[in-house]
């Protein structure tokens, strides 16, 4: 049973997180909760906490409902913010810092990026975050279906904006290199400097992994399964490290969904499928086993039989996470 710590104030809520750690979340019923351990920690529906993330410390901080949690990363930190719902929560990078926020539902988070900080922002659902870099800060911006982010870029910041499916993005001032989903209204694009890559026509792996920009290594591409802590999948299958995964109900490819197993071009993109994935899977699947399907409603998506080499545990960055050995 976890020891419940109920705190009213952002004094009270600071000396609770440094005494029992640093992973935040909002509850269904709208009070914050931290889940550290034997610690319960529950805030108040109505205070906002102010959260600052120091060193190479990488709290995670989801907010829900109507919440506004604060969120400064200073220095080398790596904060972790998931905005659900209709939140509006406030990340502001300094240093080399490098936050990551993803925007799901109809939240509207906003992103301040200082120094040579370098954010990454990940807009689903009809989300509206608003991005703004100073100094030589350096903004991702990926967005996906029906979001709409706003990107403000000042000084000699460099934002890179890459939008999918029907989502759109306003922005003003500075240079952007702005990729086009394949049903992205380019009538209501209006950015100065905007770079628009013409969609081009998918017919194949070759072709789907270019779009996605896909790692591919001779004839293999590098593909992503976001995961549960026990390494299955949303539908339940397995993808345990080290091992080599393959269906036993393959169709041939015949349908978009079922009858194989489904892969993302990237961590992110895989969370679309599974957005309680604690975990983030890199398979490697031959070309020629992949399936792409013309007109697809969820084209971001392949499915292959088998892959062709040993699955690896990831993070969201699609960085390796060496395996710990297990105790003799």
């Amino acid at each position: 049973m976890s020891k419940i710590i109920r705190v009213t104030n952002q004094t009270e809520f600071e000396k609770a997180l440094k005494a029992n750690g640093s992973e935040i979340h909002l509850a269904d019923n709208g009070i914050y909760s931290i889940s550290t351990g034997e610690h319960l920690i529950i805030v108040d529906a109505g205070f906002s906490p102010t959260v600052v993330a120091w060193g190479s410390s990488s709290p995670t901080v989801e907010a829900w409902e109507s919440s506004s949690p604060r969120v400064v990363a200073r220095e080398s930190s790596s904060p972790r913010v998931v905005a659900w719902g209709s939140s509006s929560p406030t990340v502001v990078a300094w240093e080399s810092s490098s936050p990551r926020v993803v925007a799901w539902g109809s939240s509207s988070p906003t992103v301040e990026a200082w120094a040579s900080s370098s954010p990454r922002v990940v807009a689903w659902g009809s989300s509206s975050p608003r991005v703004v870099a100073w100094g030589s800060s350096s903004p991702r911006v990926v967005a996906w279906g029906s979001s709409s982010p706003t990107v403000e870029a000042r000084g000699s910041s460099s934002p890179r904006v890459v939008a999918w499916e029907s989502s759109s993005q306003r922005g003003s001032v500075g240079k952007f290199a702005v990729i086009v989903g394949q049903a992205l209204d380019r009538a209501k694009i209006n950015i100065p400097g905007l770079i628009v890559l013409p969609t081009p026509k998918i017919e194949t792996a070759s072709d789907w992994c270019d779009y996605y920009g896909v790692s591919v290594e001779g004839d293999i591409a590098i593909l992503y399964k976001a995961v549960g802590d026990d390494y299955r999948s949303h539908r339940g299958f397995l993808y345990q490290p080290g091992t080599r995964v393959e269906c036993q109900d393959w169709d041939g490819g015949k349908e978009e969904c079922g009858g194989g197993l489904h892969f993302s071009p990237s961590p992110g993109a895989a969370l679309n499928f599974n957005p309680d994935a604690k975990r983030f899977m890199a398979c490697p699947v031959a070309l020629a086993d992949i399936v792409v399907h013309k007109n697809a409603e969820y084209p971001a998506k392949i499915k292959a039989q088998r892959s062709c080499g040993p699955c690896l545990e990831v993070d969201i960055d699609g960085n390796r996470i060496e395996q710990k050995e297990s105790a003799a």
